[in-house]
């Protein structure tokens, strides 16, 4: 079967055939520019999704996630029950600290008080330093989970909710804080 074809402009006629599935990649046409345009036009990155989201409902997240927190650093991280008694331990009694030290700070950087505009190093970093803490609280979180399951009494003792909430509040406010930073940067170089 003969086929008019275009291309660039000029017509031609070949035979049209069906291509074998043992040919290589490398014989077949590169899709055009415009059709990858047209592609990621259908399907936004996640860095464009980001970008579109409302900075006042991103900022609700990141304080939630702040407050979700520091909830989580001085609730129950483990939780020992034996004959009917049960006994917690705070997440204050091991790294805790770190979650509420995270907590804190993320506060601060997301409200962005006056004061903060002292410090000059600080006021352009402040996002990067509060995702950098959430991921060594969201590492502190994984350690203690190990740290219960490595007791070898996985019927006795078992993490505590505060310490499930700590670890979602890390995720999510790391999310936050990178949609964060992302959107300061499109409108530091718009």
């Amino acid at each position: 079967m003969i086929e008019r074809t275009s291309r660039g402009g000029a017509t031609s006629d070949e035979p049209h055939t069906v291509r074998a599935s043992h040919e290589s990649a490398a014989d077949t046409p590169q899709r055009p520019a415009a059709d990858r345009q047209d592609q990621r036009a259908i399907a936004p990155t996640l860095k464009e999704r980001a970008l579109t989201l409302q900075p006042t409902q991103v900022l609700a997240w990141a304080v939630g996630s702040s407050i979700v927190l520091a909830i989580g650093s001085v609730a129950p991280w483990a939780t020992a029950s034996l004959f009917g008694a049960s006994v917690s331990a705070s997440g204050l009694a091991g790294g805790g600290w770190v979650t509420l030290m995270t907590a804190i700070f993320g506060g601060i950087a997301v409200l962005n008080p006056e004061w903060l505009s002292r410090a000059r190093w600080l006021q352009p970093r402040r996002l990067g330093i509060w995702l950098i803490m959430l991921l060594v609280s969201f590492v502190v979180c994984l350690l203690n989970y190990a740290n219960i399951d490595s007791y070898g009494l996985s019927g006795i003792i078992s993490p505590g909710w505060g310490l499930h909430l700590s670890l979602a509040a890390c995720v999510v406010g790391a999310g936050t804080a990178h949609v964060l930073r992302l959107q300061a940067r499109s409108r530091h170089f718009s």
